[in-house]
């Protein structure tokens, strides 16, 4: 029923009077259900998620007085068994929210849950409104939506606006590191180069007699990470550009796998209070190769983000980043086939099939060994989130997980694993 039958069926009736009241409520809840029964069905759904949202929405401008509250009905009813639901349909329904929410005014009957806001920072409900919420703020904006909350729920949003966390302020700073950050901050503002750049960051810390060269190489790398972020720091445009500019002196500091790391933390600390900045500026500095894929992925399952796999923006970047790796494989895959005799492709194509199958062992050891220990979680909802994620990945990249299983059961599935995480392998 989910194609575009649905919608003619709907607009069949031109106004009120002429449905029928006998037979339309049961229509209208079983349409409701065919679509949510769609949208939430695993491994994947039949179409993308925009599908739903588009369908679901050209449904209700068909029928507005009875469309509005089958579909709260029906969400409300998902909501309140999502202790049970899996992470993976909790996603794509609060994503799917979000975008319908947003076609109709942002008006919600957010009422219904209020008592979310007193429950504990996991709890499978309160992360779900919160969540809906912090993508509902990609769309609008805070003081907008504060306006359509009750006052009950406005704990569930951020309580100051997304924004940088840029280091070098002021305050925060010694009279010699506060020269270094006007310098760049100078040089960047007037149009500098890369190399003009760098000739900053050479002559300030050189003057550094106290430290070492491996000290001065990590504040001169904080220090350019920090500025081209601010650099780019108003908009995604003005960020792709301040990332393409400097690629060469980021690509200067990136040096080693944990130069790399740390290139990736100072970004996750600079937007920390912007998470969807956060997802994209990571995702534009594996494009200029500035960061790997295996970088996210040990920057993601280090000890900071213990306790944090109920937030959305961490499987976010997780998911981006694999399949990333995986379209540059199969357009690889697909340029080979064109071109057999290419050299060239074919390296490419074995260096990116390494890294994509680094990619997956990495990430199913560091799932298995966080899901192992007692240390890998902080409670058994923590738990519940992250073996959710577990599922989801061995689920989603199946097809990358069948071509590593001599890798998979040597390395990561073997003795020392937990048995849930050897059932769901």
């Amino acid at each position: 029923m989910c194609n575009e039958d649905v919608c003619s069926v709907m607009t069949t009736a031109q106004s009120i009077e002429d449905i029928d009241p006998e037979t339309s409520l049961v229509f209208e809840y079983m349409v409701g259900e065919v679509l949510f029964t769609q949208l939430l069905q695993l491994p994947s759904s039949p179409q993308r998620m925009m599908y739903y949202a588009s369908l679901a929405i050209e449904l209700r401008k068909a029928e507005p007085q009875i469309l509005a509250t089958v579909l709260e009905t029906l969400v409300d009813n998902v909501v309140s068994r999502v202790p049970s639901v899996d992470v993976e349909c909790i996603t794509r329904l609060s994503s799917w929210l979000a975008i319908y929410i947003s076609n109709f005014g942002f008006q919600w009957d957010w009422t219904r849950w209020e008592s979310a806001a007193s429950e504990a920072a996991t709890a499978p409900r309160r992360v779900f409104v919160h969540e809906t919420l912090l993508k509902l703020l990609r769309l609008s904006y805070l003081d907008r939506l504060r306006t359509t909350l009750p006052d009950a729920c406005l704990p569930l949003l951020p309580e100051k606006p997304p924004a940088h966390n840029f280091k070098f302020t002021v305050a925060a700073m010694d009279e010699r590191t506060r020269e270094v950050s006007v310098a760049m901050g100078r040089c960047l503002k007037n149009r500098g180069t890369s190399d003009q750049a760098l000739e900053i960051l050479q002559e300030h810390y050189a003057q550094w007699s106290d430290i070492d060269d491996g000290t001065r190489q990590t504040l001169a790398r904080e220090m350019l990470v920090e500025h081209v972020l601010l650099l780019g720091s108003k908009t995604l445009s003005h960020m792709l550009n301040a990332i393409e500019k400097f690629t060469p002196a980021l690509q200067r500091f990136a040096d080693s796998a944990e130069a790399k790391l740390a290139i990736a933390r100072t970004v996750e600390d600079f937007w920390l209070r912007h998470p969807q900045f956060f997802v994209m500026t990571i995702d534009k500095l594996i494009d200029y190769r500035i960061i790997d894929p295996i970088t996210v992925v040990e920057m993601l399952f280090d000890e900071e983000h213990v306790g944090q796999w109920c937030k959305f923006h961490l499987w976010e970047i997780l998911r981006n980043t694999i399949n990333k790796v995986n379209l540059r494989v199969a357009q690889l895959q697909t340029r080979m086939a064109e071109d057999p005799g290419s050299e060239g492709i074919e390296a490419t194509l074995a260096q990116m099939t390494q890294e994509q199958n680094d990619s997956v062992v990495a990430t199913a050891r560091h799932f298995v060994r966080l899901l192992s220990s007692q240390s890998g979680s902080t409670d058994d909802v923590d738990r519940a989130w992250l073996m959710g994620r577990f599922k989801e990945f061995m689920r989603t990249y199946r097809a990358q997980i069948m071509a590593n299983i001599p890798a998979l059961e040597s390395l990561v599935f073997n003795e020392a694993a937990n048995e849930d995480t050897r059932q769901v392998f």
